[in-house]
């Protein structure tokens, strides 16, 4: 749009080319502050408990979870700024976690410890309606615990650290995965239990080389995103 107005005001195809690549480059930062804006201002932060199908709250937890739909999750998956936008949406998470796209039902209610990796397209469902009600549930993620790719994790779930849940799997509501353990399935059960010793550990990541990155990462979001 920005591109057609300017060119038929202007005559001008250099300068619409370039008002169009300025608004490309300016969408993703907008909708994130529009988004997390809209959060804080319609709902603020989401406590656990049942909420009446329809009722006040319902509409603004659907309100919020349309906004976020604006913003596709590419353009800061893989990146060190989605840690921190989704922190800044009320999600408790580690500065060194490792995330591909994800999709989170009721951000304040879920914990994302150290070194935690989740692949894409992994779903946690802790926001669900059931017998009428819109139902939000915990859900918290060790230290150094794996969620694989296209995984659902259902609410009131916990995962200790050095657990694993593999790809397309089914974590159901009220379980609870020991450390070292690896579920697989639809629903999930114990595969088999890992030594933790055994288990590659993470290279230590200074405080300073994190904040070089992120601003590596939101330089080239402005110029490729």
């Amino acid at each position: 749009l920005g591109y057609y107005y300017v060119e038929q005001d202007t005559g001008s195809l250099g300068y619409a080319i370039l008002t169009a690549l300025v608004m490309f480059c300016l969408l993703p930062p907008t909708f994130s502050l529009l988004i997390i804006t809209t959060k804080w201002g319609v709902i603020g932060k989401m406590k656990a408990g049942d909420y009446p199908l329809w009722g006040v709250y319902y509409f603004r937890w659907w309100l919020v979870k349309t906004i976020q739909r604006l913003m596709p999750s590419q353009f800061l998956n893989g990146t060190p700024l989605y840690a921190a936008y989704l922190r800044m949406l009320g999600v408790k998470i580690a500065p060194d976690v490792q995330l591909g796209a994800v999709t989170i039902g009721a951000e304040d209610l879920v914990t994302i410890d150290s070194d935690v990796s989740i692949s894409s397209q992994t779903v946690i469902d802790n926001a669900f309606i059931e017998n009428g009600l819109l139902k939000l549930r915990a859900v918290h993620l060790g230290a150094h615990a794996y969620v694989g790719s296209s995984a659902v994790i259902a609410g009131n779930t916990v995962m200790e650290p050095w657990s694993e849940l593999q790809d397309l799997s089914f974590l159901p509501a009220g379980s609870r995965v020991q450390p070292g353990e690896v579920w697989q399935g639809s629903p999930a059960v114990l595969k088999e239990t890992k030594e933790i010793s055994g288990l590659p550990q993470p290279l230590p990541v200074t405080k300073t080389t994190r904040i070089k990155y992120s601003l590596i990462f939101s330089l080239f979001l402005l110029v490729f995103p």
